[in-house]
């Protein structure tokens, strides 16, 4: 109904109080978990999260869909972390690229994608 985003608001803004390291972006019934990872230690400091993310969700009855979850590394390095994460012990894929509103991110923060959307939008207004 229409108070279901309301209601989910109300819960989800209490995640912040379970989240020690990560910092969290909302829209609708989507969110995302931010990090800056610089040393092997971060990667704890992030699975720990994820470990307190998804038993808060159990706890408040809130079903997450693995299928949807996804680890990307944003960086301009050569050389990333890659570390393994989980949730509720299944592995959370690493994806190259990801479709966020609409738009397409890719992992080097080439802005291409984005221009290249861009560019048929604007073919198609003309």
């Amino acid at each position: 109904g229409h108070l279901s985003p309301i209601l989910f608001s109300l819960f989800v803004n209490r995640v912040t109080r379970v989240l020690n390291h990560c910092k969290i972006l909302c829209f609708a019934d989507d969110m995302k978990l931010i990090m800056q990872i610089n040393f092997p230690d971060d990667c704890l400091k992030l699975q720990a999260d994820l470990n307190y993310f998804y038993k808060w969700s159990q706890l408040l009855g809130l079903t997450l869909n693995l299928d949807k979850c996804h680890i990307m590394s944003f960086t301009r390095k050569y050389a990333v972390i890659n570390w393994s994460y989980s949730l509720n012990n299944s592995e959370i894929f690493r994806v190259e690229m990801i479709v966020n509103l609409g738009f397409k991110f890719n992992c080097s923060l080439d802005p291409g994608p984005l221009i290249n959307i861009c560019y048929k939008v604007y073919k198609m207004v003309l």
